[in-house]
């Protein structure tokens, strides 16, 4: 049982974090800002007007309005409530959302379509098809859905925003779950008749390969309406995945020379043609929005939804809204204000994470001081409204 604490901590900013904020800032921004300049397409002025932007995030500087166009009405919303405002001023949450934006914003993705991180999505897909394993090529048609969860999950370590980036389809890594419910999964997805499950998925690359190779699992072995996979609406956090990336994913497992592969591409694009499986990209998965905060027509749509599993460290954030609570707070507690309650399957890379026990914390920590952050741990857990309290 974990202990409820009533209080309600401030959302994660990059001074009351553990340091994984002040890391961001100042390690990987610099980072994704090097690769970015690569690009051919910048130039001069863009150029400048990048580094101006990553110098006064890092600085704590005010916030240049200018930089940031206003795809749609919340992102207006949000820009001008930034008004007289500086960077320390922001939760980290915001910062990283309006850093990938002022990218996009500056390389003009929403008037010419310039997307700074397509060849790095692109990459991923070809070092997908570089890495597949053996076993994943003669894999035969599994009857439980289990190892397809797990290699579904430990695929959410491929993120090409981190420092350490992964190899192809290689899922070998050493993983240690903290807090596994995957019993509680398999008893939703076998339960009864399912109308529709919605898949939030978060990488392109090798992590959408095994997404969809457990995708087509469950649709050739349960009985579900559709299945609709909600992508990214345009370029964010380096590989995040598009619907084009679905579509280039589908079509590059259609071409394949290996059988197996092959036929899984068939099936998927039989099943995207029947409409039991969609590729659909809200416009509200490109805001800094967290789950208590969607659109109402995402937000109602999601709630109707039989099963809702959302892959990653960003859209765990948004069940729990990026706030630092005690790691052993109640998951139904931190994730109350979500209209809906899903399943989150998430390598932790960031500080927040909730619903687990003070003893479990010493054995993690005992492993790794910094196991939050250090990409060597998962967890496979429920989260939202409507889920029971003390329900670990």
């Amino acid at each position: 049982m974990t202990v409820v604490d009533r209080r309600v901590p401030p959302p994660l900013s990059r001074n009351n974090g553990t340091g994984f904020s002040r890391f961001t800032i100042e390690k990987r921004f610099p980072a994704i800002v090097k690769d970015v300049l690569r690009d051919a397409r910048l130039k001069a002025p863009k150029i400048k007007h990048i580094l101006r932007l990553l110098d006064e995030i890092q600085r704590g500087s005010p916030i240049d309005l200018s930089l940031f166009e206003s795809p749609t009405s919340y992102w207006s919303e949000c820009i001008n409530a930034l008004a007289g405002r500086t960077w320390n001023n922001l939760s980290f949450f915001d910062t990283e959302f309006f850093f990938y934006h002022g990218l996009n914003s500056i390389a003009q993705f929403f008037s010419d379509g310039t997307d700074v991180f397509r060849a790095t999505r692109r990459g991923a897909l070809l070092d997908t098809v570089a890495g597949v394993k053996g076993n994943i090529v003669t894999e035969k048609r599994i009857d439980s859905l289990a190892p397809l969860i797990s290699r579904a999950l430990l695929g959410n370590n491929s993120d090409y925003s981190q420092l350490d980036r992964p190899d192809g389809l290689d899922v070998s890594r050493k993983i240690r779950i903290a807090v596994d419910q995957t019993p509680f999964l398999l008893e939703a997805i076998r339960s009864r008749r399912l109308k529709q499950i919605d898949y939030i998925v978060d990488n392109a690359g090798p992590e959408l390969w095994h997404d969809l190779f457990l995708i087509d699992g469950l649709l050739g072995s349960i009985k579900v309406d559709a299945i609709v996979v909600h992508f990214k609406p345009w370029p964010m956090f380096v590989s995040d995945a598009l619907v084009s990336d679905g579509q280039d994913t589908v079509d590059m497992l259609i071409q394949s020379g290996a059988p197996e592969l092959r036929g899984l591409g068939d099936r998927l694009s039989r099943q995207i043609t029947l409409r039991r499986l969609q590729f659909l990209a809200h416009s509200a998965w490109g805001e800094p929005r967290h789950f208590s905060n969607l659109p109402h027509d995402l937000s109602q749509s999601l709630r109707a939804s039989s099963l809702v599993i959302a892959k990653g460290d960003l859209n765990y954030r948004r069940f729990i809204e990026d706030r630092l609570w005690p790691a052993s707070t109640d998951q139904a507690l931190a994730s109350s204000n979500v209209p809906f309650y899903g399943f989150s399957l998430r390598i932790l890379k960031s500080d927040p994470v909730v619903g687990v026990s003070r003893g479990r914390q010493k054995e993690l920590a005992s492993a790794d001081h910094d196991w939050r952050t250090s990409g060597r741990f998962a967890v496979v857990q429920r989260l939202g409204n409507g889920l029971p309290s003390g329900s670990n």
